[in-house]
């Protein structure tokens, strides 16, 4: 690998393949930048001047989100797998049996919390923890207020005692 002043030179043939498989298993740019001897800015300078390297990182980086988002979902619903467990008997005389191999079906159940975490982000409007209402008067115009006397206000409580 040959080395420039500020650590080793771009490699078309193999740098980006290897940041598109770091940036799947979810490393950093300045973790990515470290693995190649570089600063971070020499990275980004590679990013800008080497198209296939920008796009290598960016489709790592995608193929991460979607494995992790399918975990989510997963986890979301609840999902049924296969545990096998593999037992070595022994007879009495310690001999070695054959294994036995033990299939069960096993159940994870539903995570509300990453139901709650998909709503959240899927669906923010419906989903948000504030709540935005809005109150507007007739046909969407200002409400209309009128500051009562106390003793207008004792007549119309009085008239809306009356009516109900």
């Amino acid at each position: 690998m040959a080395h420039g002043r500020r650590g080793p030179r771009y490699d078309p043939r193999n740098y980006p393949e290897k940041a598109r498989q770091w940036a799947k298993e979810g490393f950093l740019d300045y973790q990515i930048a470290e693995k190649f001897g570089v600063c971070r800015q020499r990275m980004s300078e590679w990013q800008a001047k080497h198209a296939d390297f920008a796009d290598a990182l960016k489709k790592g980086r995608d193929d991460a989100d979607k494995e992790v988002e399918a975990a989510l979902f997963k986890r979301a619903l609840g999902y049924e797998y296969e545990e096998t467990e593999v037992i070595a008997n022994q007879e009495d005389d310690g001999k070695l049996k054959p294994f036995v191999v033990k299939k069960k079906q096993k159940f994870v159940p539903a995570d509300v919390t990453a139901q709650i975490f998909w709503l959240k982000n899927r669906k923010p409007a419906a989903w948000r923890d504030v709540q935005k209402h809005e109150l507007s008067g007739e046909g969407g115009g200002a409400i209309a207020l009128q500051i009562l006397t106390p003793e207008q206000e004792k007549a119309r409580l009085a008239a809306l005692m009356q009516e109900g």
